[in-house]
């Protein structure tokens, strides 16, 4: 069943990795629970966890558009909750911790451009805080994490449609001549 549902995060990670492929900027993008490997390959990063820090999924709220004839109906809004690493790194120099802000901050900037472009104003930013946990270390680069809130649909069971190959026959009455127009079929 979920092979044809797009759900709202997984769209917005879609058209944000599109924008970002169509507009020449490169970073390697990820979805999902599992770490990506601590040894970063690539100058630029952005991986996508559905969820909290704490692994919550969001709030459920009242369907925002209820009428009758969408298809399918919504029932209820999930304000999901969805967490983004955002880290990058100035390799031509790695000592300078004011490029590494510099690199992170753009592509961070980059990102919030590219989801407000993609849902307009169906999310907020909930958090955004520079991860610092390892001030001591020798760090590549610098990185940003989102907590972000995207307003999703909960659908009601979709309405059985008409198969696709469906002709339909219109009677079209104009002064005193009735015609009947019969559809072709479908390419």
């Amino acid at each position: 069943m979920t092979d044809t549902i797009t759900f709202a995060v997984e769209h917005l990670y879609d058209t944000v990795a599109a924008r970002f492929e169509a507009e020449g900027t490169v970073v390697a993008m990820t979805f999902g629970w599992r770490e990506p490997p601590r040894q970063q390959t690539t100058p630029r990063r952005i991986v996508w966890t559905p969820g909290d820090e704490k692994g919550a999924i969001g709030d459920i709220a009242p369907a925002r558009k209820t009428e009758e004839w969408t298809n399918p109906r919504p029932l209820l809004n999930l304000k999901e909750l969805f967490t983004v690493t955002i880290s990058a790194n100035d390799s031509s120099k790695p000592e300078n911790e004011r490029a590494q802000y510099a690199a992170t901050r753009a592509l961070y900037d980059a990102w919030v451009r590219a989801v407000a472009l993609a849902v307009g104003g169906a999310y907020t930013l909930k958090s955004q805080t520079w991860i610092v946990d390892r001030a001591n270390e020798r760090r590549l680069g610098a990185a940003i994490r989102v907590v972000g809130v995207l307003e999703a649909v909960i659908p009601d069971a979709a309405y059985a449609t008409a198969p696709v190959d469906t002709k339909a026959e219109i009677d079209v009455e104009e002064l005193d001549v009735t015609e009947t127009v019969t559809t072709e079929d479908p390419p």
